[in-house]
């Protein structure tokens, strides 16, 4: 394949997925710059054009997927919803936002070793995943404080919540029987059936160790 001048042919996005994609296949550690090119057809010199090293490529990845994900569900989380609507919303924006981004969302899961070697680089990148964490423990807190949730451990069920998102983009298929959609409205009525209020019967405490609803 002849190979192009990357200034005609790809655009940072472009090298982004690129990267992301071959990250997935053959890992952070098994992957080299020239891999990403041969996948855009570039130069390996041409992707320095973009990003000066292989680790600049996934601290980026992994910055603005975070980015990208927390700016969604900020945004489909209205603060003037219901905490169960804005529940609803906030897992549908995030795994509707995954599943546009599968290469991104696997690397983000799977390559963050390689990354927080460095302290300067992990204490950054522990901030942008706490701050999308706190945007579905604030949910939870406010419904619980509201009635809406039943009496919970905050940290904890925001842990668990994020373990079914992440796990999402390891089964799901963009051809498979159900949407990106139909899933999480799947997954929303699957966490709202267990979280909020009702008759059911049982019995409403607090978890030891932690009062109920602080974050």
């Amino acid at each position: 394949m002849a190979r192009k001048p990357a200034d005609q042919t790809v655009s940072r996005e472009g090298v982004l997925r690129a990267a992301a994609h071959v990250f997935r296949l053959r890992g952070y550690h098994g992957a080299t710059m020239q891999h990403i090119g041969d996948a855009l057809g570039l130069r390996q010199s041409s992707l320095y054009h973009y990003f000066p090293s292989k680790h600049d490529l996934l601290l980026t990845l992994l910055n603005e997927g975070l980015e990208r994900l927390t700016l969604v569900v900020s945004e489909a989380a209205c603060p003037h919803l219901p905490p169960d609507a804005r529940l609803r919303a906030a897992v549908t924006a995030y795994l509707t936002c995954v599943a546009q981004y599968p290469d991104v969302a696997l690397v983000t899961i799977l390559e963050v070793r390689a990354l927080l070697e460095t302290p300067a680089e992990r204490r950054a990148y522990i901030a942008r995943r706490d701050a999308l964490e706190y945007l579905f423990a604030t949910i939870l807190a406010d419904g619980v404080q509201q009635g809406v949730f039943k009496p919970l451990d905050v940290s904890i069920v925001t842990k668990l919540l994020f373990s079914i998102h992440n796990w999402f983009v390891m089964w799901y298929r963009p051809d498979g029987r159900l949407s990106a959609e139909a899933i999480a409205d799947l997954a929303s009525e699957f966490c709202l059936s267990a979280l909020k209020t009702g008759d059911s019967g049982v019995e409403m405490r607090e978890w030891p160790g932690q009062p109920v609803a602080h974050l």
